[in-house]
C-alpha cells in the first residue's frame, strides 16, 4: 500500500485557499499533532481505540482503497479474529466520519477507501503546498503551514 500524502489523495481534499476564503467545511482531519477529526467546526470524539484511530490516519493518507487483508496484517497480527476486530473498528469509525447523506467509509467488494471529497486533510495540505518548493510560498503561507504542524487548528 502506498501512503500518498501528495498523489491521488489530494484530488478529493478540499484545497487550503477554499477553505480559507469562507467555503462549506465538510469534514477536517488534522494529523499533524493531536489526532482531531472535525465536522463543521465542531471537535468529534473518537474512539478510545489506538488501532482504529491509526486506522483514520491510515485511510486518510491512502491513495487508493485498500484491501482488509492488508490492513488486518497491518494492524491485527495478534487476535484470533482480524477480521472481525476490523469490522468493529469500521463500525465505530462509520458512526465518526460517515454524515446521513455523506457515506465517507466505503466499502468496496475487499476493499477499503476514504473518501475525502469536500475534506480538508493537513497532511495532504503540507505536502500539496511544498510540491513547487519551500522557496517558492509566500510568509504569510509559511506561517500557515507551521500552524498545521504545531496542531494549531488556526489558519486564518
Amino acid at each position: 500500500m502506498e501512503a500518498n500524502v501528495g498523489g491521488g489523495v489530494e484530488k478529493g481534499v478540499e484545497k487550503g485557499r477554499e477553505r480559507r476564503s469562507g467555503s462549506a467545511l465538510g469534514l477536517e482531519v488534522r494529523l499533524l499533532g493531536p489526532l482531531t477529526i472535525r465536522r463543521q467546526g465542531q471537535e468529534l470524539a473518537l474512539p478510545a481505540s489506538r488501532k482504529a484511530r491509526a486506522l483514520i490516519g491510515y485511510l486518510s493518507l491512502a491513495s487508493q482503497a485498500i484491501p482488509r487483508s492488508q490492513l488486518c496484517e497491518l494492524l491485527w497480527d495478534v487476535p484470533n479474529d482480524p477480521r472481525g476486530e476490523l469490522r468493529w473498528c469500521l463500525s465505530k469509525l462509520r458512526g465518526i466520519l460517515d454524515a446521513p447523506q455523506c457515506p465517507r467509509l466505503e466499502s468496496r467488494g475487499d476493499s477499503i477507501r476514504l473518501d475525502l471529497a469536500n475534506c480538508f486533510v493537513d497532511a495532504v495540505e503540507i505536502s500539496r503546498a511544498t510540491q513547487t518548493g519551500i522557496g517558492s510560498l509566500s510568509p504569510a503561507r509559511l506561517r500557515e503551514l507551521c500552524a498545521l504542524f504545531n496542531g494549531n487548528c488556526s489558519t486564518a
